[in-house]
């Protein structure tokens, strides 16, 4: 992308298919071709991971770390960056998952998230809880437009657990919601998670069984997807504020994450920027009382 006379890498991609087109005449004894176009289709470098799955059993080598192991994991594709504030860990012993994206995945989770960067690096960073940009719909602001978007699929009320002890057996616990709409028993149903332990133990299987259904309540979100005026300093993982336009002037807040960032255009010039964005459910609940408030008594 071309900025002010600076280029800007926003992504980097394999190539995963293409699809030629090339158009022909017959025209004095031979055939003839007026042109041809090429679609080509990309994927972010994940899929060169996703693709290269474990063909044994395989586990962290002895005195492995989380950094180490997810170096050493994706060392033949794509390599790290770890942000400064990221707390490295030693690892236990344990069995990675057949899928070695799901390794990796597994282990960035203990220390933080991830995103790939313009340049095609994995940057392995702790996620900030603080707005870096706020997408505002008064005159000047950026807001093009706004929806909210809800799915049971954003909600678990069950967690499986597995892992395996120093033998090798398998392990497995349990962790439900058992009070409340979202309770496992209710008419919402159930909606089971499953997560890889790195625990060797039964005790140790449950607590992460707890632990995964507690992150999960707090992560269950609703996405607001937004379009706002060109901004390519805005990147996946990113944390900001939107802030609603309400009939009454006033413009309730919400903070979110950006899921997804989408920026296109032309030779004319860019397309409103699409986001969709992560918030708290329990806030755009309270956002919706009150913008529901404004329009009842106008």
């Amino acid at each position: 992308m071309h900025v002010g006379g600076e280029s800007i890498d926003l992504a980097t991609f394999t190539v995963t298919g293409n699809s030629p087109t090339e158009s022909l005449f017959y025209a004095r004894d031979r055939w003839n071709t007026t042109g041809a176009s090429v679609d080509v289709a990309m994927e972010e470098l994940s899929r060169l991971v996703q693709d290269d799955e474990f063909i044994s059993p395989e586990s962290p080598p002895n005195g492995a770390t989380v950094m180490t192991e997810i170096e050493r994991l994706l060392r033949p594709h794509v390599g790290v960056i770890f942000a400064a504030e990221v707390v490295d860990q030693t690892l236990p012993k344990m069995l990675h998952p057949e899928s070695r994206l799901e390794a990796v995945y597994t282990l960035v989770q203990m220390v933080g998230d991830a995103r790939f960067t313009g340049d095609g690096q994995l940057l392995v960073y702790v996620p900030s809880s603080t707005p870096t940009f706020t997408v505002q719909g008064k005159p000047m602001g950026n807001l093009v437009d706004i929806a909210r978007e809800q799915s049971r699929d954003n909600f678990y009320n069950v967690v499986v657990s597995t892992g395996r002890n120093a033998n090798g057996d398998e392990l497995k616990a349990y962790a439900m919601i058992s009070t409340g709409p979202l309770q496992a028993s209710g008419p919402f149903g159930r909606r089971v998670y499953r997560h890889t332990a790195v625990a060797t133990t039964q005790a140790g299987v449950q607590a992460d069984a707890d632990t995964t259904l507690k992150r999960l309540q707090a992560k269950s979100t609703v996405e607001i997807r937004v379009e706002v005026t060109p901004d390519p300093s805005i990147e996946a993982g990113d944390t900001g504020t939107i802030l609603f336009p309400a009939a009454d002037g006033s413009e309730p807040a919400i903070t979110g994450r950006v899921l997804e960032c989408e920026l296109s255009g032309s030779a004319d010039g860019f397309d409103p920027m699409k986001l969709v964005m992560a918030c708290p459910a329990a806030d755009v609940q309270r956002v919706g009382e009150l913008l529901a408030g404004v329009r009842r008594n106008p």
